[in-house]
């Protein structure tokens, strides 16, 4: 009897480790989600510790409008056709951003190259470039090799290029002269992590450099005009106020969009029409930025 029970527990106990060990097994296969470390490189293109947005002389404007003129060109030399690519990812980047994209004769050149035309503008690193002045010229040159890539990697590819025209972008791969891919995860990035439309990281980085900041001082007050909302230090990059309303339901705009007109003290005041219960939201706005940047002050109003 103490022969077998020795050699039952013995069993049992093997049976016992095997499926401790293949249960660890089994977790060691399914590990967590990775995590990435956060973006190395500016947001925009630096010179001397300052931004190079301030010489892109096209940003300025489409953070004040929404609208940016195009158009697209082919070199007849080259094989394939790149055009519906460009298609997607306007429509990507409009879609996202609120962007007017207009279809121009006399619009910002998108250029289909390919050979020692592309190479002349690109060099023999890189195939897709601003190579024409930038940030001065905004003419990008996309080569003949994404009409054999697969739609997401030329989609996203496009909208890299995009983007440093229209907001000045800077790379983000490792800037080591290798041009290694970075585990930065927008589409300014170089590897497979960027081959996507644009998602939240991309929105983020957008905010940050073609969207304002949230007002620093802002209230309520009243004069033989009316009740008005006030608010001062706005943001320069801001190129309208928007005034919402809050009843107790949400959120929702006024109709009223004020223009930037600051008096000596760096403020500047609205009218509204006062409610009880009423919150009145000061929001920092550009054209591009409103969709996707959520810069509201609230102040009671009621």
């Amino acid at each position: 009897m103490t022969v077998r029970f020795a050699i039952l527990w013995w069993l049992a106990l093997t049976l016992f480790v095997i499926i401790v060990f293949a249960a660890s097994r089994g977790e060691a296969a399914d590990p967590p989600p990775a995590s990435f470390p956060p973006q190395q490189n500016d947001d925009q293109f630096q010179y001397g510790g300052a931004s190079l947005d301030r010489y892109n002389p096209f940003s300025g404007p489409l953070r004040a409008s929404g609208e940016w003129r195009w158009r697209f060109e082919r070199n007849p030399a080259c094989a394939g056709n790149v055009e519906q690519y460009v298609r997607l990812a306007l429509a990507d980047l409009g879609n996202t951003y609120a962007i007017n994209f207009i279809e121009a004769s006399d619009g910002h050149l998108i250029y289909q190259n390919c050979g020692p035309s592309l190479a002349a503008r690109c060099g023999a690193t890189n195939i897709n470039c601003l190579g024409r002045g930038y940030p001065y010229d905004v003419t990008i040159d996309l080569s003949s090799d994404l009409a054999t890539y697969f739609e997401v990697s030329s989609v996203a590819v496009v909208e890299h290029e995009m983007l440093h025209a229209m907001a000045t972008f800077d790379e983000q791969y490792v800037k080591d002269g290798s041009f290694r891919a970075s585990s930065d995860v927008t589409v300014m990035n170089t590897g497979p992590l960027s081959r996507h439309y644009q998602q939240q990281a991309d929105r983020d980085r957008w905010n940050r450099t073609m969207g304002p900041r949230t007002v620093r001082i802002s209230g309520t007050g009243a004069n033989g005009g009316g009740p008005y909302v006030f608010w001062c230090q706005l943001d320069p990059i801001a190129t309208r106020v928007a005034i919402l309303y809050d009843d107790g339901q949400g959120p929702y705009w006024s109709g009223v969009h004020a223009a930037p007109r600051p008096d000596g003290n760096n403020c500047q005041g609205q009218f509204v029409e006062r409610r009880a219960g009423r919150l009145c939201g000061i929001k920092a706005e550009t054209a591009v930025s409103w969709r996707t940047s959520d810069t509201t002050a609230w102040v009671a109003c009621g």
